[in-house]
């Protein structure tokens, strides 16, 4: 039995290091063709990683942005390619959410055909997302993963060290996105309650394994508060909450205001969405009114649509969306594993639902747990239609199949974005032309060229309108370049009055020079 044991341990340990090798060869596939995709959020991480090894931390330091994932990109940025930190932190963002989701499959799976399945899921879904955007998503998914692999360990509740532990991996989701704190609390309450729920252990032994992830949480959460209470001067934990309540609040267009408005940027700063905290956003609460509050549950409502959609977007057949109202239907009688990930996919959903929750990157740690939840699904219809379980296997393969190939198919052809690409082709012209530097604008229909142009030349950018109205706003931004694309003929001519047409030395790109020579 104890050589069965050793084997059985051999067997998992090449198979967990044979998926990580083939995942960190696809992730290093992917991320090679992907130097040249970039968006603003991006923007705003490689900036704050620039100021963390420059040791500038008056600007490093921010509230809405979380540290953890600046910290990767640090190991790397300040290349010849300016991308280059980003796209190796996005690769190791998918390697450990792919080698955590692989940790909890294999308690919740005993089955070496069905791992296989949901590893190869779990390795689209890892290359697709860290070639699409530059975000700290997977990490926070990797993150809350391990915290649900601990908890569904049979041992955890004994074991002091996995209670810390688990407060630890919860703490450092909430370093890398604020909302995992939220996330954490909710998934806490579920765990502890279904463990007082089964009357498994005594009062006491539960309020003792809480109290020790609540102390493992705290060491990672506190120190972060303090020092952003500090920085701002008054007491706050993040503003990401307030930003992306403002967002979706009675007239907005779901627009930040570095992206819908005109205006100056602080000295050594590229762009104000490195810190939009202080920005001009139209805070409300749904308990100023009764029009307001049935204002948000029409929001709550809404977003709970929009996260059915987006895990149906992963889950084409709902397998797993199922599995998990089985498991919870369940109740006491299923399984840990289960259990665990039931409460984890409710946690990571229920934070998004009074806020903006329109992004199926913020659900990517519920896609390896509805994976495994939906062989149990897969396996009883496959029993339905009298076939055998390996029905129910390609059934699961084809359902998740059809949600997340597509992506990882486009990663491995290349992805690279079009502003980016004509601030590459700007940025050059402008040191062959020997043209002076200085604060871009953009006008018209949404590119990002001037955005991306400001950052490969570490100016200013000063933000974006869809029509220029009183140019004053735009004039007094200091902005010395303005993109136009498909901007209104009556903007154009104000833009002559007060600027010139620089030449076509872009393709496709209408650029202006405004203000004093």
């Amino acid at each position: 039995m104890l050589g069965e044991r050793h084997a059985g341990g051999r067997r998992a340990l090449a198979e967990t290091v044979a998926f990580g090798v083939v995942l960190a060869v696809a992730l290093a596939v992917a991320g090679a063709r992907a130097m040249e995709n970039m968006n603003p959020d991006g923007v705003a991480y490689i900036r704050i990683a620039h100021y963390w090894r420059a040791g500038d931390f008056t600007r490093a330091v921010n509230a809405y942005w979380g540290p953890m994932f600046p910290w990767l990109i640090v190991l790397f940025e300040g290349t010849a390619l300016p991308t280059l930190g980003a796209r190796v932190a996005m690769g190791v963002s998918g390697w450990f959410f792919g080698m955590a989701a692989m940790l909890w499959l294999r308690a919740a799976l005993a089955r070496r055909m069905e791992r296989a399945v949901a590893g190869a899921v779990v390795l689209l879904v890892a290359v697709n997302w860290s070639t699409a955007t530059i975000t700290p998503d997977l990490l926070m998914a990797g993150w809350m993963l391990l915290a649900a692999w601990i908890a569904a360990r049979a041992d955890w509740m004994t074991a002091r060290r996995w209670q810390v532990a688990m407060g630890l991996c919860l703490g450092a989701a909430f370093l890398t996105k604020a909302i995992a704190l939220p996330a954490a609390a909710v998934f806490l309450a579920l765990v502890f309650v279904l463990e007082a729920w089964r009357r498994e252990r005594p009062a006491r032994a539960l309020a003792g394994a809480f109290g020790w992830v609540v102390a493992g949480l705290a060491v990672v959460v506190v120190p972060q508060v303090v020092a952003v209470s500090v920085h701002y001067g008054v007491p706050m934990l993040s503003s990401a909450g307030r930003i992306n309540h403002a967002l979706v609040g009675p007239g907005s267009d779901f627009e930040h205001p570095f992206m819908n408005s005109f205006y100056r940027v602080a000295a050594g700063r590229v762009t104000t969405w490195e810190d939009p905290t202080v920005d001009a956003y139209a805070d409300w609460s749904p308990f100023a009114s009764a029009q307001l509050f049935l204002f948000q549950v029409r929001i709550v409502l809404r977003n709970a649509l929009f996260v059915l959609t987006a895990l149906r977007g992963f889950d084409a057949l709902c397998l797993g969306v199922v599995g998990a109202i089985v498991a919870a239907l369940a109740g006491r009688t299923t399984r840990r594993a289960e259990r665990v990930a039931v409460a984890m996919i409710v946690a990571t959903a229920l934070p998004y639902l009074p806020v903006y929750a329109g992004d199926l990157r913020y659900y990517l740690a519920a896609v390896p747990l509805l994976t495994g939840l939906a062989f149990a699904t897969g396996g009883a219809v496959a029993a339905g239609a009298g076939c055998g379980r390996p029905v129910g296997v390609v059934l699961v393969a084809l359902s998740f199949g059809i949600g997340v190939l597509p992506g990882a198919v486009h990663a491995f052809l290349g992805r690279s974005n079009a502003g980016y690409v004509q601030a590459e082709a700007l940025d050059a012209a402008f040191r062959r032309l020997e043209l002076p530097a200085g604060g871009w604008a953009a006008l018209g229909v949404r590119n990002t060229a001037a955005l991306y142009a400001a950052f490969l030349q570490g100016t200013a950018f000063h933000g974006q309108k869809a029509r220029l109205g009183d140019p004053a706003a735009l004039l007094g931004s200091d902005a010395r370049y303005v993109v136009a694309t498909q901007a209104a003929e009556e903007d154009i001519a104000v833009l002559r009055r007060f600027g010139v047409e620089v030449g076509a030395i872009v393709p496709g790109v209408r650029l202006f020079r405004v203000g004093p020579e």
